[in-house]
This record gives structure tokens, C-alpha cells and sequence, in this order.
């Protein structure tokens, strides 16, 4: 997956994508974004709700240093219960 993090010279945020793609990464750094491939989908829980890099806005090297100090082990409040996934008249 490949997150976006803002350089200095412009005032964009994130973009993500799921895939390696040399293209892709190329076009989005034409656009002024520094382009960080953080793996495949099998990757994809470093950017989960609650990880250091979810929700943030920071430049390469602080996308590249919160993935790193992300965790698979997810917190309680974002686990599956014995409802999960739940309906829509009943939510998990």
C-alpha cells in the first residue's frame, strides 16, 4: 500500500493505494507527493484505525518511521465480537 505524505512545497494531503505499481507511484510524485510503498494488501493493517499513521499528515520519512512502529495486535474496541458484522437494524 502506498501512502502519501505532504512535502514542503505543497499543501496537499494523503493519497493510498493498494498496489506496487512504478506508474502509479511516478504519476503521484509529478502531482508534488512523495510516494512511500508501505507492501501489499497483506500490509495493509499498518494504516488501520488506531495505528501511528492513520489519520496523520506527515511527509515520507514520518509515513516510513509510523509504519514501522505499527502493531498487528488490534485493541479490544476495534476486535470482532460474537456479532460481528452485525446487520444494519443491529449492529455489532
Amino acid at each position: 500500500m502506498v501512502l502519501m505524505g505532504v512535502t514542503e512545497t505543497t499543501p496537499y494531503g494523503g493519497l493510498r493505494r493498494s498496489r506496487r505499481d512504478a506508474v502509479v507511484l511516478r504519476l503521484i510524485d509529478e502531482l508534488g507527493f512523495d510516494g512511500v510503498d508501505a507492501g501489499g494488501l497483506d500490509e495493509s493493517w499498518r494504516q488501520q484505525p488506531d495505528t501511528p499513521v492513520y489519520g496523520t499528515d506527515y511527509d515520507a520519512e514520518g509515513v516510513c518511521r509510523a509504519l514501522t512502529e505499527a502493531s498487528p495486535e488490534r485493541k479490544p474496541e476495534w476486535r470482532a465480537t460474537a456479532n460481528s458484522p452485525g446487520r444494519f437494524e443491529s449492529p455489532a
